[in-house]
């Protein structure tokens, strides 16, 4: 899955109401990855580090953060194809892991980017 696609995927599953973090490698990177899925999917709102679509929210997180600012986040964590995971990165990967109250099973978020009727997806 290309940048471009992962976004169009988060912007979509936050649609139906879903928080979807995006993590991308540096700093920089957050405004790029925000400018860039606003361009391919405009937003309801924006706020830093965030864009609001209806009550789903997509939240664009440095890397080197992620454990901390994701603590207790509930909903869907997508890493940038660009990201480039180290051994650290792995281990900040399971930290987060064990943070997040990620209870979706493999493929639900590709599922809920795709289905058109926003009554057919259960919570």
């Amino acid at each position: 899955m290309t940048f471009e696609e992962q976004l169009k995927t988060c912007a979509r599953v936050a649609r139906r109401g879903r928080q979807v973090a995006f993590i991308v490698p540096r700093a920089p990177d957050e405004r790029v990855a925000r400018d860039r899925c606003t361009a391919l999917t405009p937003a309801d709102a924006a706020r830093r580090g965030a864009l609001i679509y209806g009550t789903g929210v997509v939240r664009f997180v440095q890397a080197s953060s992620a454990s901390f600012v994701l603590a207790g986040f509930s909903g869907f964590v997508v890493l940038d194809a660009r990201l480039e995971v180290s051994a650290g990165m792995m281990r900040e990967l399971g930290d987060l892991k064990d943070a997040c109250a990620m209870l979706f099973p493999e493929g639900e978020l590709e599922r809920l980017a795709q289905v058109e009727d926003t009554q057919a997806v259960t919570p």
